[in-house]
């Protein structure tokens, strides 16, 4: 018996002894492996994930990814030299459209809104970055300083719009005016609310002071027109309700027709040659008056003074009058009235010119 439970002892002590060989040669196995494993894992990425805001360039420079403060200096520059990116990113174009008509399309410098992938690649080593490019920028909205409006307007009419300045990388949907809090029938001063959005949905809104002020009082002779005032400075515009002299009136009868015996046309020629002592300054027109102190108005009575700005007075066959015109003058064009410059879109332009040309009119 002392025999058999030797021979177990033994066998037992050599089955232990063979099992813990043998897991220090896989622990030893797997630590050089292990080892081996990190010794070779050089693509250390700072992020796997990043996300770009829209209109930023996504960098192609691999040290904005790699973190190498792990490596040694001679891994770290082969690395930097050696790695390649790769990557599905694809750029906002540009359309713009020249004088001709045609068009030019332009690389942005920055990625449209989406998600991409960046690929690193290093010997036998590949590392994948995602990146999402998404807009959370609101746009920026410039709103008048003060915006006076005539007591009575119909606010529903009145072009607030093209008072605003709202910009964004994005397309922005159109201005939403609130005026709901205005009483457009009692003077004062009131607050208004300008709001716009992106096709992200970024929405900025803004509050604008809005003035109701009484009708002015005016006669025959001046009219009420609201001017917008720009700062040169901001961009950021005002108007102002005021009166100006009227410049469409005509006055070839009327209180400023030049009456008397001496005022005869002693003329039959084409261009109004008449037979006086001094002649006026209108191109083509002698006057026979003594006096006239105006080059817009012609004078054709002996011993009369004219002094009617911009109307004309007697003529063979009719009369030389003054015809006012306008035009933009960042577009151009002709307009027979400031009205009619301003409804033709040109409120917010840089600024308009009034000019006079001499028109015959018959009798």
């Amino acid at each position: 018996m002392g025999r058999i439970k030797n021979l177990f002892d033994t066998k037992t002590k050599k089955f232990i002894a063979g099992t813990i060989c043998i897991i220090i040669l896989f622990g030893i196995v797997g630590g050089i492996y292990a080892f081996s494993t990190t010794s070779h894992k050089l693509l250390l990425l700072k992020e796997k994930e990043i996300t770009i805001e829209y209109g930023k360039k996504i960098s192609s420079d691999i040290k904005e990814y790699l973190d190498t403060s792990k490596l040694s200096e001679s891994e770290k520059n082969d690395i930097l030299k050696n790695t390649k990116i790769k990557t599905n990113i694809k750029n906002e174009i540009l359309t713009s459209t020249n004088e001709d008509g045609t068009t030019t399309e332009k690389d942005a410098g920055y990625a449209k809104i989406g998600k991409y992938l960046i690929t690193l690649t290093y010997k036998d080593e590949t590392a994948n970055i995602n990146v999402t490019v998404k807009d959370s920028t609101a746009p920026e909205l410039l709103v008048p300083e003060q915006v006076e409006i005539v007591q009575g307007t119909d606010l529903a009419t009145y072009d607030f719009k093209s008072l605003m300045t709202a910009s964004d990388l994005s397309e922005l949907s159109d201005y939403t005016i609130d005026y709901s809090q205005i009483d457009i029938n009692t003077p004062g001063e009131y607050m208004a609310k300008c709001s716009v959005q992106d096709k992200s949905e970024n929405k900025t809104e803004k509050e604008f002071k809005v003035i109701i002020v009484s009708q002015p009082a005016v006669d025959d002779n001046t009219e009420v027109v609201t001017e917008i005032q720009t700062d040169p400075t901001t961009g950021q515009k005002k108007t102002v309700v005021t009166t100006r002299p009227k410049t469409n009136t005509n006055s070839s009868s009327g209180s400023n027709k030049n009456s008397g015996s001496n005022n005869t046309n002693n003329s039959s020629s084409s261009n109004n040659s008449n037979s006086g002592n001094n002649s006026s300054n209108n191109s083509g027109n002698t006057n026979n008056g003594n006096n006239s102190n105006n080059n817009n108005n012609t004078n054709t009575g002996g011993g009369n003074n004219s002094s009617d700005s911009g109307n004309s007075s007697g003529g063979s066959g009719g009369s030389i009058q003054i015809v006012v015109k306008y035009t933009c003058n960042d577009h151009g064009g002709e307009y027979d009235s400031y009205e009619e410059l301003i409804a033709a879109g040109h409120g917010s332009c840089s600024g308009w010119t009034e000019y006079g040309s001499l028109d015959h009119v018959p009798w």
